[in-house]
């Protein structure tokens, strides 16, 4: 934890089980509950939303900009007075270029600013990282994510009472009698007490913790291989006609491994498909790279049309679906966010981590031309 807090650059970091587990427990810390909104952005997993219903908040969805990552005009046409937090999520290790309209925004509205940085160990914006910028930050270290410790995750805050808060949800609910004491240190001032509230057990384990310690040592020679890795295929499958490049942000510099991750299942923001010049969509391209024997995937529908949402699932009675703290019961349905839903079809991309080697990363580039000169030929991929 002493470790992480330093490669972050803030004050407090607290391991947890997992990503999710970490995300849930924010809420609670923050005091968000029924009858709060919480603005979420479309383009992320569906634990992101997960978590502020078992809060018992509503999930407000927003559209996506250029860079797939939350908009901030639609972001300020969903506040009210109702909203209590956005969750920014860093897609792909790419940090939104409006991150700082972002946050003037909410503190000047008192809006907690919340990082699901599950995809942005060591990704930095204008010399500060990813799990520093917002209230709280709440990251993954699942296996595939950039620092992967097998299945864990870590809560990161310079908030002393935030930090003493989740380590006690996250510790069967046993009090931490002084803020900015975490589990380890409040043991070893005497500064724990017996269970006040209703929590969990959802400590990081130790050896969990020994293997996060040695990953964090390599993240930045990791991080600057894999960028290597996306500007070469950035270039490579880019020039393809009819492929699009991925975004790029203006700020990036994509050989510097500060800057950004990548280390995902997919290649995210992705490979653009230019279906007028094709005429197939990203979804064909992906499955005949895959029959070639090298994994690539697409983007999933926005999280709202999930069928957890779309049916109420778990919590389809009162909060935060048919909640009496609103007029009106929820409805999610196409149209909510119409960039988010154009985009779905038209970009794919392909898993890239360390131990990769360039000849994995040339038959990616193989595969991609293959399929593509076939189809510039005229050959059909099912749909």
């Amino acid at each position: 934890e002493k470790n992480f807090s330093n490669y972050i650059g803030v004050k407090h970091a607290i391991t947890v089980s997992s990503g999710t587990s970490a995300l849930e427990i924010i809420f609670r810390a923050l005091n968000i509950k029924d009858g709060d909104e919480v603005l979420i952005p479309t383009n992320t997993f569906a634990a992101t939303a997960y978590a502020a219903i078992h809060a018992g908040a509503r999930p407000v969805f927003v559209d996506i900009g250029s860079d797939l990552n939350i908009s901030f005009q639609d972001m300020k046409n969903k506040v009210t007075s109702k909203t209590k937090a956005i969750v920014v999520v860093h897609i792909g290790g790419l940090i939104s270029q409006e991150i700082y309209d972002i946050l003037d925004y909410s503190a000047k509205r008192g809006i907690h600013v919340i990082e699901d940085a599950a995809h942005a160990h060591g990704s930095e914006y204008k010399g500060r990282k990813c799990g520093s910028l917002g209230t709280v930050s709440g990251a993954s270290l699942w296996e595939y994510k950039p620092l992967g410790v097998g299945e864990g995750g870590v809560v990161t805050t310079n908030d002393p009472e935030i930090a003493s808060k989740v380590s006690t949800f996250i510790n069967n609910g046993r009090m931490i009698r002084e803020p900015g004491f975490t589990i380890g240190t409040a043991m070893k001032a005497g500064k724990m007490g017996p269970p006040i509230t209703m929590g969990w057990t959802a400590r990081m384990t130790e050896l969990q913790a020994a293997i996060g310690l040695a990953q964090l040592r390599k993240l930045d020679a990791h991080l600057e291989k894999i960028n290597k890795y996306w500007a070469y295929l950035r270039k490579e499958i880019g020039q393809l006609d009819g492929i699009v490049e991925p975004y790029l942000a203006p700020y990036a510099t994509i050989l510097n491994g500060k800057m950004r991750g990548h280390a995902l299942y997919i290649m995210n923001p992705g490979f653009g498909v230019d279906e007028e010049k094709l005429h197939v969509n990203a979804a064909q391209i992906a499955a005949a790279i895959n029959a070639e024997g090298v994994p690539c995937g697409t983007l999933t529908e926005p999280i709202y049309l999930n069928p957890m949402l779309q049916k109420k699932i778990g919590y389809g009675r009162g909060c935060p679906y048919d909640c009496p703290h609103f007029d009106d019961p929820i409805i999610y349905q196409r149209g909510l966010c119409p960039k988010a839903e154009s985009v779905v079809g038209k970009s794919f991309g392909f898993p890239l981590y360390p131990s990769m080697s360039w000849d994995d990363v040339e038959d990616i580039v193989k595969a991609t031309e293959k399929v593509v000169l076939a189809v510039q030929k005229g050959a059909k991929i099912p749909v």
